[in-house]
C-alpha cells in the first residue's frame, strides 16, 4: 500500500512539474536585473507591431498595423495604451491606414507618425485627450518624406520634410499651435536621411547620391545659421541627443559590418568616436542616451547579406555604459527574439515586446 501511495505522489508531482513548466503564465520571471512576463490584450494574430514607447512608469503605447486587409490595399494602422506597466492593453480607436512610424507621448497629448505605404502617404496625428479624438496635423504624399520628428510640447514640434522633386532640400518646420499651421524655419541645403532635435540644436547627416554614403553633417541651432562638419564616409543609421544636447550619430563603417558611435558637440563641431568592442557586438540595432548611462541594443549572430539590409538575425542584448562610452558591460537578453520594437524610459527601465505577448524588461536601479 505505501509503494502504491509513493508511486501516486511521485506522478502527482510530475503533472504538476509539467503543468508550470508548460503551461503560460502571467507571473513575471526573475533574472537578474531582467523581468519576462506575458501581457493581456495582445498579440492578435492578424496584427504586427512595430514601435513602443513610455510617458511613465505605468503608461506606455505600442503601435504597429493591421494585417488583415489583402495586401494591396493599405491596411488599418493600430495604436495600443497600458495603464500598467505593460502587463495589459487596450486598442485606442485611431483614424490612420498603414503603419505607426514613431510615436510620442507627454501628459494627455499623444503625437504619431503613420505611414500609408501603398497610398504613398505619411501623416502627421495628434490626440490632446489621451487618444479619444484625433486630427491630423500634416499629411505629405510621398512617401517616407518625413525624416525626423520631435514634440516635447505643442509649442515645441518640429518635423524634418523632404519634397518630391527636389533633391538638394530638407526643410524643418516648426508647428505653430496658436495658427494650427507649420512654418518654415530652417532649409537645409541638402538632402538628408536622419534628423534629430534637441531643445537648441537640430543634427543631420548630408546623404551623397554618388557615394550612397553621408559624408558630413549639418548642425544648426533651432533658428539660425548653420554649418557643415566633414566626417568619414560611412552609413549613418540613426542620431540621437543627449540632456546637453551633444549629439550621437550610430554609423556602419564603410566595410558596412562594424558599429561605431560619433558623439558631437554641437557647439564646437568636435567629433570624439565611441567604439565598441567587436569581441562584445558586431552590430548595434538601436542606441538611447539619458542623463546617466548611454544604452545599445545589440544583436547576435549576424547574417552578412541580411546585416547589409540593416536586418540583424537576433535582438540579444544590451551594450550598457556609465562613464560616457568609456567602458561597456554586456548584459544578455532573457530571450532573444527576431522582431523587439523596444524602448528606454529615461534612467528607469528598458522594455521590449518579443512575441506572443511576451515582454522584456530591464530595470536600472
Amino acid at each position: 500500500m505505501q509503494k502504491i501511495l509513493r508511486r501516486i505522489t511521485v506522478i502527482l508531482c510530475l503533472i504538476l512539474i509539467g503543468i508550470c513548466f508548460f503551461c503560460p503564465t502571467n507571473s513575471p520571471a526573475q533574472q537578474n536585473n531582467w523581468k519576462t512576463f506575458r501581457a493581456e490584450g495582445i498579440p492578435k494574430s492578424e496584427e504586427a507591431y512595430n514601435c513602443i514607447t513610455f510617458r511613465s512608469d505605468s503608461i506606455g503605447y505600442l503601435g504597429g498595423m493591421d494585417l488583415r486587409e489583402p495586401p494591396e490595399h493599405d491596411v488599418p494602422a493600430v495604436l495600443y495604451e497600458t495603464t500598467d506597466a505593460g502587463q495589459s492593453w487596450k486598442r485606442l480607436a485611431l483614424p490612420a491606414k498603414g503603419i505607426v512610424r514613431k510615436i510620442i507621448a507627454f501628459g494627455d497629448t499623444i503625437v504619431i507618425l503613420d505611414e500609408a505605404i501603398h497610398r504613398h502617404t505619411t501623416s502627421i496625428l495628434l490626440s490632446v485627450d489621451n487618444g479619444l479624438h484625433w486630427k491630423t496635423l500634416l499629411e505629405c504624399d510621398c512617401s517616407p518624406p518625413i525624416v525626423g520628428l520631435s514634440f516635447t510640447s505643442l509649442d515645441a514640434g518640429y518635423v524634418a520634410l523632404l519634397k518630391e522633386g527636389d533633391i538638394n532640400s530638407t526643410y524643418i518646420l516648426k508647428y505653430n499651435s496658436a495658427s494650427q499651421q507649420w512654418d518654415t524655419t530652417t532649409t537645409i541645403p541638402a538632402r538628408c536621411m536622419e534628423v534629430d532635435f534637441s531643445p537648441s540644436y537640430i543634427t543631420a547627416d548630408i546623404f551623397e547620391f554618388n557615394s550612397l554614403k553621408q559624408i558630413s553633417i549639418w548642425i544648426s541651432p533651432l533658428r539660425g545659421p548653420g554649418k557643415v562638419i566633414s566626417i568619414e564616409p560611412c552609413y549613418v543609421k540613426s542620431i540621437t541627443h543627449d540632456n546637453n544636447g551633444n549629439a550621437y550619430l550610430l554609423t556602419k563603417d564603410s566595410s558596412d559590418r562594424f558599429n561605431r558611435v560619433l558623439k558631437l558637440d554641437p557647439s564646437t563641431g568636435s567629433i570624439s568616436p565611441i567604439v565598441f568592442d567587436t569581441s562584445l557586438a558586431r552590430f548595434i540595432q538601436k542606441i538611447f542616451v539619458t542623463e546617466n548611462r548611454i544604452v545599445a541594443v545589440g544583436s547576435g549572430k549576424i547574417d552578412t547579406v541580411r546585416d547589409r539590409y540593416r536586418f540583424p538575425t537576433v535582438t540579444s542584448h544590451l551594450l550598457i555604459s556609465s562613464d560616457g562610452g568609456r567602458h561597456w558591460t554586456k548584459d544578455e537578453f532573457p530571450e532573444p527574439t527576431r522582431s523587439s520594437p523596444n524602448s528606454l524610459f529615461g534612467d528607469r527601465f528598458f522594455i521590449a515586446y518579443s512575441s506572443h505577448g511576451q515582454f522584456q524588461k530591464r530595470e536600472f536601479r
